[in-house]
């Protein structure tokens, strides 16, 4: 991923942690209550087969990353880029960018590779239609809040963010 979609990403992630009284980083709640750690790593459960998600799991993301620095939450990052990276680079059937590989691999990082594997906005990109799919990031704004699928202000900035970086020529 380029500069510019590191520089993306950590903005919309955030670097901060849930408890200030203890020294280090500690997990915290995204929007859609997903316990994370570091920039946005989304913690599963001990056997994987869930994402940790509200108070109930809370010691259970704690286990996972009790406190973390810098510098581990900068190598984590980087680990999941790569995993991200790769998820983009087996979806898409066209020829691409850097700023618009560095906006789809934001993209799945945030809503997920299957997301965007069965997207308009993949299926619009592979077709050639990149004016198309650009425009198709601005339906991923919204998030369930109580239950219900609701447009979350900081989505929406992440994926107009995303769409500019995709329009972007390098």
């Amino acid at each position: 991923m380029n500069n510019k979609g590191i520089e993306l990403l950590k903005h919309f992630e955030s670097l901060n942690d849930d408890d200030l009284t203890h020294i280090g980083l500690q997990p915290k709640r995204d929007c859609g209550g997903i316990w994370t750690a570091g920039w946005g790593h989304a913690l599963r459960s001990k056997d994987g087969s869930r994402f940790l998600t509200g108070s109930a799991d809370k010691a259970e993301a704690y286990a996972c990353f009790p406190e973390m620095t810098e510098t581990q939450a900068e190598a984590l990052l980087q680990a999941d880029l790569v995993k991200f990276e790769r998820h983009v680079d087996e979806m898409v059937k066209v020829k691409i960018n850097e700023n618009q590989h560095a906006a789809l691999t934001s993209f799945a990082f945030n809503c997920g590779e299957g997301n965007l594997h069965g997207s308009t906005l993949l299926k619009k990109l592979n077709a050639g239609d990149f004016k198309s799919a650009a425009d198709h990031f601005l339906d991923w704004n919204k998030g369930r809040v109580h239950g219900v699928m609701t447009v979350l202000n900081g989505l929406t900035a992440r994926r107009k963010a995303e769409r500019t970086l995709f329009l972007k020529a390098v």
